[in-house]
């Protein structure tokens, strides 16, 4: 893993919002929850990078691109992006720092990829790409337990797997505990998931990155996420203690690109470029009821 080149790193903590310091817990945990609540995991990018860019290194994750998306556009990226950029920002700041890769349902055990930090021994999982609000570092100890993650208006929780493996799971409306993910511990160079990141472009896979407009901010008191043509806002207050959620249909792409910009911070142009680039270069319509 390559760190941050200077002057990058200045720009990035910037966008952040965080004042630059001696590595340490209290900086990694102010950094993951910076990162959470300015920085999108979206596939806006993803979807421009489908129609304007070529196949292959050129699709990859670019620090400059990222960096300099995030600071114009408020733009941010899915997890491959993400990680890779945040991986070289902490390695910049002197943590030691390695990927991992975790499996989504019946996927491929890279289909997403996170930061594990080194401290003192220790190893903390740092997840800013995957829309769950790991707003805190989380400690990875497999004889401590399930290991709680996550605010109470989208509690999560960690517990122990079979073969070097931790499972995120997330609990449902109903209380029971679903897999969000399975984590594979076992450090990667970020190059291993550069197969991964060119077959997720591939249209003949059924991906949800290829085939609607999404994207999530994850704030302390709230998340705000895309989902289609769909605005929905969660956040603590509901019956029984549960989530409460608030849901808008957005009728047109002018309503679709105005609550993006005002509710997750994304300008106008980044939008409405990933929506021409689902028509144009995917065929797919981003109002179709069918695909909801």
């Amino acid at each position: 893993m390559s760190p941050l080149r200077d002057g990058l790193l200045e720009a990035y903590l910037a966008a952040l919002g965080v004042e630059p310091r001696r590595p340490g817990d209290e900086l990694l945990a102010e950094i993951t929850a910076r990162h959470h609540a300015r920085v999108p995991f979206e596939n806006l990018t993803k979807l421009r990078l489908f129609a304007e860019r070529p196949a292959g290194a050129a699709r990859r994750p670019d620090d400059d691109r990222f960096v300099g998306q995030l600071a114009e556009l408020g733009a941010g990226d899915t997890c491959f992006g993400i990680a890779h950029a945040l991986g070289g920002l902490l390695g910049a700041l002197g943590y030691r720092v390695f990927f991992v890769g975790a499996r989504v349902g019946e996927g491929d055990d890279d289909a997403h990829v996170a930061c594990v930090v080194e401290q003192r021994g220790h190893l903390l999982l740092v997840d800013c790409g995957f829309g769950a609000p790991l707003f805190e570092p989380v400690p990875l100890e497999r004889d401590a337990g399930p290991r709680a993650c996550g605010p109470s208006w989208s509690p999560h929780r960690f517990v122990a797997a079979p073969e070097d493996r931790f499972r995120l799971e997330l609990r449902d409306d109903a209380g029971a505990w679903a897999p969000a993910y399975h984590l594979l511990m076992r450090p990667r160079a970020f190059e291993h998931f550069h197969a991964p990141i060119d077959r997720s472009f591939d249209p003949k896979r059924p991906s949800p990155f290829l085939s609607g407009l999404h994207a999530v901010r994850n704030e302390p008191e709230r998340q705000v996420a895309l989902r289609r043509d769909r605005l929905v806002v969660t956040r603590a207050g509901g019956a029984g203690g549960g989530p409460a959620r608030q849901e808008q249909a957005l009728a047109s792409l002018e309503a679709l690109v105005a609550a993006v910009a005002e509710h997750l911070g994304v300008a106008p142009a980044h939008t409405e470029a990933a929506a021409r680039a689902l028509r144009e270069a995917l065929n797919v319509d981003p109002f179709d009821p069918d695909r909801r």
